[in-house]
């Protein structure tokens, strides 16, 4: 499983401990918008942090892919 899906999964996982726990139903008179807000909130930002992350390795990748060429390409100069 890559870092990505792994921060991803906790990220998810510690969201949904917090709704469960913070629930306000409990209370005399609860505020369920402000609850609803703040939860579809942090559902948003760790979904832009996936991509985020999704972004960098891509950009990683292609980095490295341009290094290796540019290293292929300076052995085949070298023994010519």
């Amino acid at each position: 499983m890559k870092k990505i899906n792994i921060v991803s999964v906790i990220l998810f996982v510690y969201i949904l401990t917090i709704a469960v726990w913070q629930w306000p139903g409990n209370e005399p008179n609860p505020d369920y918008v402000q609850y609803f807000f703040i939860i579809g909130l942090s559902l948003v930002l760790a979904v832009l942090v996936r991509f985020i992350q999704i972004k960098r390795m891509k950009m990683r990748q292609q980095w490295g892919d341009e290094y290796q060429d540019k290293k292929k390409n300076r052995n085949l100069k070298e023994n010519k």
